[in-house]
């Protein structure tokens, strides 16, 4: 075991929550910072600005540390030369892209990826041209705890135009990790927090303000601080849960079953997908399709918010879409007699389709074809959710690409 700490600032104007001080949080990366009062001169964890006489606040989190304990020291220099601080706080830069695309139909979405502002290896102009490398329309900002990437937006406007990108960031605290997505550029979250202390639902409030979308992210990971470790009741307002995590795996199937017996127990969650891209030459997967009027950040946040959600490990790879008499996930239907669910599947040859409620499986079938549709009659009277997953046929059974659920109404 290492000793492992992390780091962040607060200015003269204070540490409470949600006010003016918040200048920064490295988020696991580096070993010191620079705050200078332009983007230039500024570590790309911390925010440009005025550099005010007064006391300043270094915040620690320990997040991992020996038996022995961890001796540190802290150097502090101040220097004269370069750009002349500005007197207030620079706000990001007007990031308003439009409509990108006028279609409704399914764009494909990374909801939590990390660059050089916080602990990723690329710029965000760099992961932005390889997101759309790989077929993505739209990106959410996603680094921990801080929104220094949201001042960055304009060069990817300027570089990446027909990327769509969404303001967010990556909640991280000792209790677990949540990507707040669609908030006010620049806004930080008081991330100083952990189960039992009453933040987390103060914090919720906030984010429904903003009408921004609270996702749980990787529920069961191995990694420090990773798994989650709130009680539902401290998460009242969360829109869903990170269920796929990079690629799949037993934690990111211990996350559909969580979610699932959430479902049963009748909350209504959406299931969503993120690469957590860091750095490397893997392809970044899964893909959050969603439906949308149009590529803008206002239509995709909808669907986001609605679970017009489908996921798939890549763009290119094996899809799933569901419709219960018409009405796709994260609808509601009234339960019938006779009502009709159709099945679509694109590269589904050899795979597995499963079809579940919140009785359990109802359907699991052989796929022989690559592209199949179907439509099946069936009572939905009690149903309360139908969803469909799309597996491997072999002994592993890993996860090819899942719906979210339609739910059921009396």
């Amino acid at each position: 075991m290492k000793n492992t700490v992390d780091l962040g600032c607060f200015d003269p104007r204070g540490t409470q929550r949600g006010g003016p001080g918040f200048r920064g949080w490295q988020g696991g990366a580096g070993r010191g910072f620079d705050i200078t009062g332009d983007l230039a001169g500024t570590s790309t964890w911390y925010l440009a600005g005025p550099l005010q006489p007064g006391t300043w606040h270094l915040a620690q989190y320990f997040l991992k540390s020996t038996p022995s304990g961890l001796k540190y020291k802290y150097t502090i220099t101040l220097s004269f030369e370069g750009v002349k601080p500005p007197k207030r706080m620079v706000r990001p830069p007007t990031y308003s892209p439009g409509i990108l695309d006028e279609k409704a139909g399914w764009y494909a979405g990374n909801l939590h990826c990390h660059s050089v502002h916080s602990d990723g290896a690329l710029s965000l102009v760099e992961l932005a041209k390889r997101n759309r490398k790989f077929g993505f329309n739209f990106m959410a900002s996603t680094e921990h705890n801080t929104p220094a990437a949201h001042f960055r937006f304009f060069e990817v406007a300027k570089e990446v135009p027909d990327l769509l990108l969404l303001e967010g960031t990556e909640l991280t605290t000792p209790g677990g990790h949540a990507n707040i997505i669609g908030q006010k550029p620049g806004y930080w979250w008081d991330f100083r927090t952990q189960p039992g202390d009453g933040g987390l639902a103060l914090l919720l409030k906030e984010v429904a303000q903003q009408k921004a979308i609270f996702m749980i992210n990787h529920p069961f990971a191995m990694c420090t601080s990773c798994p989650w470790l709130f009680k539902p009741g401290e998460w009242k307002g969360a829109n869903g849960i990170e269920v796929w995590n990079g690629a799949w795996d037993l934690t990111d199937q211990k996350a559909v079953d969580w979610w699932d017996s959430l479902l049963k127990q009748g909350q209504r969650l959406n299931a969503y997908g993120g690469t957590d891209y860091h750095r490397g030459e893997d392809p970044p997967l899964p893909v959050s399709w969603t439906y949308a009027k149009n590529l803008s950040g206002k239509e995709i946040l909808e669907g986001l918010r609605r679970g017009h959600v489908a996921l798939s490990a890549s763009v290119e790879a094996p899809r799933v879409e569901l419709w219960l008499d018409g009405k796709m996930p994260g609808s509601t239907v009234k339960g019938r007699a006779d009502s009709t669910l159709k099945i679509l599947v694109k590269g589904g040859k050899g795979k597995k389709l499963y079809l579940r409620t919140a009785a359990g499986p109802i359907q699991e079938r052989a796929l022989s074809y690559d592209d199949e549709a179907c439509e099946i009659p069936l009572s939905t009277i009690g149903a309360f959710f139908i969803r469909a997953e799309l597996r491997d046929a072999g002994g592993n059974s890993t996860m090819l690409a899942m719906t979210n659920a339609v739910f059921v109404g009396p």
